[in-house]
């Protein structure tokens, strides 16, 4: 991986100068088993209330809705394939204390806290391929799972999910497996509640014996996908109350393989035998299976609007090969004894082994209505506060809103994908779970751990997320995204952020010519009085804050004339300026030196008169910011001079008050270990990079930087290209252009050939240049060998490139363009 400090060197200061211009992410109660009739039940120890996990036995229990081909206008309640390391919304727990609880078999390491757990993190499932696991194949099991949410009850339900009953031992004569698995639905204003009893009841029913536990809490109809097939008698105390017993009587009486439907009841009354199956000859299991697939079976139950269930099964898996297994129901019969149809339903799943096992699970579970229903509309916002600041972390708000007609039915997700250079730090919100996962993408669920966790028509809910910032100043787009079940309509579900990356520190430059003559130029014995504002935009102190400036060439410091916030500052021995040489500690007002406060700024002015004679044309300005936090790239005189153009010119100038001669340059990166960069990268605060500018046959490619994220390593080999072209009026006279070599990283001194470290193309034409100051235009100064302008600092640190196009560069093609490439050897 890149060190950190690499990534900061691969920043260079280009300095250009010619005589034209400058450039610079419970136990509940022991399992039973299913052997009802030969062991005695224990009892059933409740869930206390923070055990709010979804409940599975080793049987299945299916609520049916009658059968009826799905109407056209559908809405989507629940979408939920369990098949990969995330689900949300569900509450799982056991009855058993040595059942492993209800997990995915493809949750992995990075399944996020609040999602039902993994199984197996070490070794998951292919991400798509996995299942919700509600019992392992052990003996003793017992374990169920609630969906936190309510589901509405009058468009009618269509509710179909695939089970695989699997792997197991089988014992008796006919031979039987496993308890089996249940769903169920009850009340959707049931607060805490509790599974039925497991053994025969599947985790639905109540059951005598062993503390008499109870059914479930305000249950109101359960399937039985039966095993054992005990769950069609009323042995067990099961059905107590009920107005019409199962024919199945209360004794020893089995029905294995089939479908058994139960009624409504609560506590110990109830659970009435409603209807059964024939036993199937495909049979409800497949216990010699060693996986899944083998073990396919879809189930799809129908609830009508007039209450009527009903019940199919597909023993291929498909869906495409459904078998009535059940005919409709109608709920609504008197001599059923059935409580009325609640205004809302919850439901869930229970599963149970005993001396016999099976592995039982569930995938791709999908509730719609029977015909339309009233649904959510989540529309989401994204904001944050001012601008963020490299090396710091920033804040963005995400707010959902329910502009629909319903309640949400599930979970709420919002994906943010973060701009290169962000990364995820935190989460506040409640409610919320987040993660990141891949790197830059965060995603948060809103499912919190309430009796009815929907976000209701009108309300907001909003989630905090904090970023680290590590990009280069400039501005990115942030954008999120909000979906949730039976939400049709996309138009509102996506939320953008533009946001403003700024250095801890900024800096301006305001050079202002005291023009005695009015002629627009610096005259000799002129004064040039020069302001650098220094702020910080941090919410911390800049700290070893310092500036230094480099006295233009032809002109003189005004001995006295600098001031730091309007304060006067002594000059250095010499009459030195005190912000020359290795520069000075600046300070916002009232601060320690060197330390510019949060929001705050330092100012800094001085004056320099023209020399006489001046020994130039024009004069600029060049300055260096730099704190324990930032380094900032070469300060020139951003802010136009009084009268005149940013450099300043010596008069007289041009008639027309215009410079003719204009030479443009653009840096890029071109390689990487010899591995070329070949497109063309606009840098939106250039011009000079513009299409149009520059010829079909040279185009400026490269990269304008390196992203934080590529791999960089010691010895690894940087190439640089500065790309010219002259397309003034005039030819571009006596240009000399420095590059300073990067700290941390070594000029390689035969890139090009022996001792040709520099290659200079002009007009297509390509020639090495020595690295000794020698006749060609190339040179390479050795570090700390002293260097003069255009060079950023004259004390040459690390080694410049200097490239001398004299006498001039043509402002016509083809010798009017070209470039100046180097490569240099990270340390």
């Amino acid at each position: 991986m890149v060190k950190p400090s690499h990534q900061s060197k691969l920043q260079t200061c280009l300095g250009v100068h010619s005589s034209s211009h400058s450039i610079s992410l419970a136990s509940m109660f022991p399992i039973l088993d299913k052997q009802a009739v030969r062991k005695p039940w224990q009892l059933f120890t409740h869930l206390n209330s923070s055990q709010r996990l979804g409940w599975l036995t080793s049987t299945v229990l299916l609520l049916l809705a009658i059968s009826g081909s799905p109407v056209a206008a559908q809405t989507t309640l629940v979408e939920e394939e369990f098949d990969d390391n995330t689900t949300f919304g569900w509450s799982v727990d056991v009855a058993n204390p040595n059942t492993p609880p209800p997990c995915l078999t493809a949750g992995d390491a990075f399944t996020p806290d609040g999602s039902i757990g993994a199984c197996n993190p070490a070794q998951p499932d292919v991400q798509g391929e996995g299942a919700l696991r509600i019992t392992t194949n052990n003996f003793g099991q017992s374990a169920f799972a609630f969906y936190d949410f309510t589901i509405p009850s009058g468009s009618g339900l269509v509710i179909t999910f695939d089970y695989f009953s699997y792997g197991g031992t089988e014992i008796g004569n006919p031979p039987s497996t496993a308890d089996g698995v249940t769903f169920f639905l009850f009340s959707g204003e049931t607060t805490n509640p509790q599974p039925g009893a497991f053994g025969g009841s599947l985790g639905y029913a109540q059951r005598t014996g062993g503390g008499n536990p109870p059914g479930l809490t305000n249950g109101y109809v359960g399937v039985g996908l039966d095993e054992y097939g005990n769950f069609a008698n009323d042995g067990e105390g099961r059905g107590a109350g009920c107005q019409n017993p199962s024919p199945f009587g209360t004794g020893d009486t089995r029905v294995l393989d089939s479908v058994t439907l139960r009624g409504s009841g609560n506590g110990n009354t109830g659970y009435c035998y409603l209807e059964n199956s024939d036993v199937l000859p495909q049979g409800i299991d497949v216990p010699d299976a060693l996986n899944r697939e083998v073990a396919q079976r879809r189930v799809r139950i129908t609830l009508t609007e007039d209450n009527r269930i009903s019940v199919e099964l597909d023993f291929t898996g498909t869906g495409n090969n459904f078998q009535q297994v059940l005919d409709p129901i109608n709920l609504n019969d008197p001599a059923r004894g059935q409580a009325p149809l609640p205004s809302s339903f919850k439901f869930g799943f229970a599963s149970s082994t005993g001396d016999a096992t099976n592995i039982h699970e569930i995938r791709n579970l999908r509730i719609t209505t029977v015909t339309e229903a009233p649904e959510p509309d989540l529309e989401i916002t994204k904001s944050h506060a001012g601008n963020f600041v490299a090396g710091e972390t920033g804040e963005y708000t995400l707010t959902v809103r329910n502009v629909g007609n319903n309640q949400t039915y599930g979970p709420t997700t919002v994906t943010d994908t973060l701009p290169p250079g962000f990364s995820f730090e935190s989460f506040s919100g409640d409610g919320w779970n987040c993660s990141e996962n891949p790197p830059g993408t965060v995603t948060c669920v809103y499912s919190p751990e309430t009796d009815n966790p929907a976000i209701q028509v009108g309300e907001s809910r909003s989630v905090v997320i904090n970023v680290n910032v590590t990009s280069t100043p400039g501005e990115y787009i942030n954008t999120a995204t909000v979906s949730t079940s039976a939400d049709n309509n996309p138009s509102n579900d996506i939320a953008e952020d533009a946001t403003t990356v700024t250095d801890v520190l900024t800096a301006s430059k305001e050079g202002t010519l005291d023009d005695a003559n009015n002629n627009e130029a610096a005259d000799p014995g002129e004064a040039i009085t020069y302001t650098v504002t220094i702020s910080n935009v941090s919410s911390v102190a800049s700290t070893g804050t310092s500036f230094t400036d480099q006295i233009p060439e032809g002109t003189t410091y005004i001995p006295g004339t600098t001031t730091l916030n309007g304060t006067p500052v002594d000059d250095a021995p010499g009459d030195t300026m005190p912000f020359s040489g290795d520069g000075a500690l600046v300070n916002s007002v009232g601060a320690y030196p060197g330390e510019i406060a949060p929001d705050d700024t330092a100012t800094v002015q001085f004056q320099v008169s023209i020399n006489n004679p001046p020994g130039v044309t024009q004069i600029e300005n060049q300055g260096a910011v730099a704190s324990d936090q930032v380094i900032l790239p070469p300060l020139l005189t951003e802010a136009p001079v009084t009268g005149g153009p940013d450099i300043i010119p010596i008069g007289p100038i041009d008639p027309v008050g215009e410079v003719s001669p204009r030479l443009r340059l653009v840096k890029r990166i071109t390689s990487v270990n010899t591995t070329p960069f070949n497109n063309v990268v606009d840098d939106p605060a250039d011009v000079n990079d513009n299409p149009g500018i520059w010829p079909t046959t040279l185009q400026p490619v490269g990269l304008r930087e390196l992203d934080p994220q590529t791999p960089l390593e010691s010895g690894d080999e940087v190439e640089y290209t500065i790309y010219f072209i002259s397309d003034g009026t005039e030819e571009s006279q006596n240009v000399r252009l420095c590059d300073a070599i990067p700290l941390g990283t070594t000029f390689i001194p035969e890139s090009f050939g022996s001792s040709s470290g520099i290659l200079l193309n002009q007009g297509g034409t390509q020639v090495p240049q020595t690295n000794a100051p020698d006749t060609d235009q190339g040179t390479f100064s050795s570090p700390l060998t002293p260097v003069t302008a255009p060079c950023p600092d004259t004390n040459n640190p690390n080694g410049s490139v200097l490239v001398q196009f004299v006498p001039s560069i043509p402002n016509t093609p083809p010798n009017n363009v070209g470039f100046v490439r180097f490569r240099v050897r990270i340390d």
